[in-house]
């Protein structure tokens, strides 16, 4: 729920990373490298991951991001809560930033940014051409995926970006081999 333009008084994320012995493959999450920048200023672009997360109601980023972008301003105090309960913590909030599409240039405007380092980072679940290679309907992502960045910031789109989460197309086999959307 929300308050004010400043004042936030809590918000879920769901966003949690499970790991099993049973589970020998490689699952790759819904994991994009874009660039980032303040509306109007793309000349201040940086390369960021977005994890997007339709378990999370509100768009995180971790404290690397608010530096690098010299982001000040009093800190908010919000609950988060997630699986593994619920804490109050406090952090920076950012306005009117843009996520861009490294291939298509297609953007989608960010309302606001939650300072927020319990984002969970996991490289292992990043993308990369290797994965899609191996797979007949997916073979032709190989030249649309880069390699992993390891310099890019991380940054979770939750549910406050609807359009972030459409589903523009997917691509499918059989019913146990990977997908992509």
């Amino acid at each position: 729920s929300l308050g004010g333009e400043n004042s936030i008084s809590s918000f879920t994320t769901n966003c949690t990373q499970v790991c099993s012995p049973a589970f020998s493959g490689k699952s790759c999450a819904k994991i994009i490298l874009v660039n980032i920048f303040p509306v109007g200023r793309e000349d201040l672009k940086k390369r960021a991951y977005v994890i997007l997360d339709d378990q999370s109601s509100r768009t995180l980023a971790k404290s690397s991001f608010f530096d690098k972008f010299g982001i000040k301003g009093q800190e908010i105090s919000y609950t988060l809560s997630s699986c593994c309960g619920s804490a109050m913590v406090s952090g920076r909030q950012a306005f009117d930033f843009v996520v861009s599409s490294i291939q298509s240039g297609e953007q989608i405007h960010l309302p606001s940014i939650i300072e927020c380092d319990d984002i969970p980072v996991s490289y292992e679940e990043i993308p990369t051409p290797a994965v899609v290679k191996p797979y007949k309907h997916l073979s032709d992502l190989e030249s649309e995926i880069p390699p992993i960045d390891y310099k890019a910031e991380v940054i979770l789109i939750g549910r406050d970006v609807p359009s972030a989460h459409h589903v523009l197309e997917q691509k499918i086999d059989k019913p146990n081999l990977p997908f992509a959307q």
